[in-house]
């Protein structure tokens, strides 16, 4: 028995507001003690609640959210905070639940901390340490943040490792859009980066009098991982790199690492190319270690690379490629169409256009992890090591998503795929279901291709259940 009420004159961040408060009819208010002096001077009885404040006397008329949807959607809330307020996001481009997330690797001159850099980004540094492909998403462990490319003025030595090549920038000349990240360096080097489902597309334009190179690490990482292994191969002939990176984070190395294939295309062909390890450069093709890496010189000012990426192996990184055959502007033109039917599941009305970008950054970010983790034609890497499809032993077909934050989502984020996806919400129970097959039980927090134990309790029995009772078709009998 009791009714919303406005309070005008709070002040807020964008200046003077409204608060709101709840009076009900007994006269008890909550503990602000404003709305309690709001109660007491209106009297206990909703028509004097009704007298003091007129009905809708300070509410301006709710309106539908303009379209498209993803202009409501800013990126960057969540991307910095201090201490347990960190938000872990990153400003990747990337498809929903997609697995390429290309992104800026971000640091100060010391360094850049696991507990906030654990997307790899954080909003309060001033530089930057590389773009790499893969990065987890509101976690409070560093993972992923491997494979980066870097373009920088000339090469040497000294240029062999993320410090070495990092570059200072400023949020001035940074845009942050649905689909598309873009920054000029302080030495006027230009990223642009987008991505599809598997792929991740830079764009690097080079001003005059540049020795543009780009170099590819695949002994980058971010936070306090361990790169255990990694190797770059350069084909001349198809102007492409193959390779991988293996490397152990905080939750990865309770399953001995894991490892993110890659083949990034080349679109310009380099003038001169070169690999190095442990700092030292060499002129030959391939090279393999924990500090290894490639570089590219180009007479062009625009260089354009595609890398497509995948958990199963190099050839299904080939394949994951060869599917997504747009060039930047087209590919970044579809990410961002294929949000907008995504965001339009929940089409709301409210007050102000601030309400608005709340509501669908928060949508949007409630769909960046888990991560697609099988390939374009249904090849998956099992928690038993070995490869698998999605179409075999006569199921029918699903998309295996990995990276599941069990622990923290099947209260929050299940229900709500449930509820507005229900067709994304079976693929993710098939995928659960499909680890314990593979593996054996079924997982707490997985991660990748592998069990992390992480957390307490068996959070994905709640997940189907309350999955089943939401009327999402899966085999409730196997789970």
């Amino acid at each position: 028995a009791g009714r919303g009420v406005l309070l005008p004159g709070r002040v807020s961040g964008e200046g003077v507001g409204w608060g709101v408060g709840f009076v009900v009819a007994a006269g008890w208010g909550d503990d602000s003690g404003a709305v309690d002096a709001a109660a007491t001077d209106a009297g206990s009885d909703a028509a004097s609640v009704d007298a003091y404040f007129p009905p809708d006397t300070f509410l301006p008329e709710a309106f539908e959210a303009t379209r498209p949807l993803v202009d409501h959607v800013d990126p960057l809330i969540g991307t910095g905070g201090l201490g347990f307020s960190v938000g872990s996001v990153s400003p990747a481009p990337q498809r929903p639940f997609g697995l390429a997330r290309p992104a800026p690797d971000t640091a100060t001159e010391a360094g850049s901390p696991g507990f906030s850099h654990c997307a790899g980004y954080n909003h309060f540094d001033h530089l930057i340490q590389g773009f790499s492909q893969v990065r987890p998403h509101g976690m409070g462990i560093a993972e992923y943040g491997v494979i980066a490319l870097m373009p920088t003025d000339g090469m040497d030595e000294s240029k062999t490792n993320k410090v070495g090549y990092g570059n200072s920038f400023s949020h001035d000349d940074e845009t942050v859009e649905v689909g598309y990240y873009d920054v000029t360096m302080a030495d006027g080097i230009r990223v642009e980066l987008t991505a599809g489902e598997r792929v991740a597309r830079h764009r690097y334009t080079f001003p005059e009098g540049t020795d543009a190179h780009v170099l590819l690490d695949v002994g980058h990482f971010i936070g306090e991982l361990d790169i255990l292994d990694g190797e770059v191969t350069y084909d001349a002939e198809r102007n492409e790199v193959r390779g991988h990176s293996t490397f152990a984070g905080g939750y990865s190395n309770r399953f001995g690492g894991m490892t993110v294939y890659f083949v990034a295309r080349l679109e310009q062909t380099p003038t001169d190319a070169g690999v190095w390890s442990e700092g030292v450069l060499s002129d030959a093709t391939t090279m393999r270690g924990t500090a290894a890496g490639a570089f590219f010189a180009f007479a062009e000012r625009s260089v354009e690379i595609a890398v497509g990426l995948s958990f199963s192996d190099v050839d299904h990184a080939a394949m994951n490629l060869e599917a997504a055959s747009e060039h930047f502007d087209d590919l970044r033109r579809a990410t961002r169409d294929a949000w907008e039917p995504v965001l339009a599941r929940a089409l709301i009305t409210a007050r102000t256009e601030r309400e608005h970008r709340l509501f669908y950054s928060a949508l949007y970010r409630s769909l960046l992890m888990p991560t697609l983790a099988s390939d374009v034609d249904g090849t998956y890497r099992g928690f038993d090591g070995a490869l698998h499809s999605v179409h075999r032993d006569g199921l029918e077909s699903f998309r295996y998503y990995t990276d599941h934050s069990l622990w923290d989502t099947f209260r929050t984020q299940g229900p709500l795929l449930s509820l507005l996806y229900p067709e994304l919400q079976r693929d993710m129970v098939e995928s659960l279901m499909a680890m314990a097959r593979d593996g054996g039980f079924v997982p707490r927090w997985p991660l990748g291709t592998g069990y992390t134990g992480g957390m307490a309790g068996d959070s994905a029995d709640i997940w189907f259940g309350d999955a089943y009772l939401k009327g999402v078709p899966f085999d409730v009998t196997e789970a």
